[in-house]
């Protein structure tokens, strides 16, 4: 719970500091996630790091992981989906892009092995699916998970929530057309909140298209931990404020509401997580 000067309470969950599900064995934890208060702490993912001051209180997302095998191909093992889902109860599953050189297109959603993947995410009941379009780890190699595919699978599979990471950065303008149609694409603010920091003004323009297409609630924020200290973030996000131009243009506001929903009730709602009052 973050609280600004004036003394509201803000509840901030953290959905690109994502904990994985196989790395930490809790029995507390695996209670929380029983009982449906699935929630955690940096200090839960990360013990003695990423600990700049005041960060402790604020609230991460745990999801599953699908790896990609030693092809650099992606791994659709649902044989280890139904495990992670069976002993952590996860409820999202992050796609991450191949460590080593490989044919983007074979990481594209809208394949065989692809489709039957998410077919079984939605059977399992793990309706939050991650994906990093442009996450290059390789120099020089095409970005895995560009956003052409994204609207076949998203409208394929009704039942799941797609939370694109750094609001399909750089196809952010084919993802916004995309979000528009399919109401189930939500936007992930990682690589998008640092701008903050070094291009205000850009950043305005990036949330303003975001909250005219998308609306506020399918704005989730998010660090890109730890790359960015998110308390920092979080701090500046709650002193800034829409150049009057873009709310007049776009026809939309930036109030506390709106503040809260990005910073944590929109991926409290996805994941089921109890917000305390």
């Amino acid at each position: 719970m973050y609280t600004t000067r004036s003394g509201d309470a803000i509840f901030v969950i953290d959905g690109h500091a994502q904990g994985q599900a196989p790395a930490t064995h809790d029995d507390s934890l695996r209670a929380a996630i029983e009982a449906g208060e699935l929630d955690m702490s940096v200090r839960d993912v990360a013990p003695g790091e990423g600990a700049d001051p005041g960060i402790s209180q604020e609230r991460l997302i745990r999801t599953g992981l699908c790896l990609p095998d030693a092809e650099g191909r992606p791994a659709w093992s649902q044989t280890a989906l139904e495990q992670m889902r069976r002993e952590w109860g996860i409820r999202g599953i992050t796609i991450v892009p191949p460590e080593r050189p490989v044919d983007a297109r074979v990481y594209h959603l809208y394949t065989p092995e692809g489709f039957a993947y998410l077919a079984a995410c939605e059977r399992l009941g793990v309706c939050n699916v991650h994906l990093f379009p442009g996450a290059l780890r390789v120099a020089g190699e095409q970005a895995p998970y560009e956003v052409e595919d994204l609207e076949r699978a998203a409208s394929s599979f009704p039942g799941l929530n797609f939370i694109v990471e750094h609001g399909g950065l750089p196809w952010f303008e084919d993802f916004c057309w995309i979000a528009t149609k399919e109401l189930n694409v939500y936007a992930g603010l990682g690589q998008l909140m640092p701008f903050l920091l070094s291009k205000p003004r850009y950043f305005a323009e990036m949330l303003a298209e975001l909250l005219f297409w998308l609306g506020p609630d399918r704005l989730i924020f998010g660090s890109d931990w730890d790359t960015w200290a998110p308390r920092a973030l979080v701090e500046e996000f709650m002193r800034f404020e829409l150049p009057p131009d873009l709310c007049a243009e776009y026809r939309i506001g930036l109030s506390l509401e709106v503040k809260r929903q990005i910073l944590g009730e929109n991926l409290a709602h996805l994941y089921r997580v109890k917000i305390p009052r």
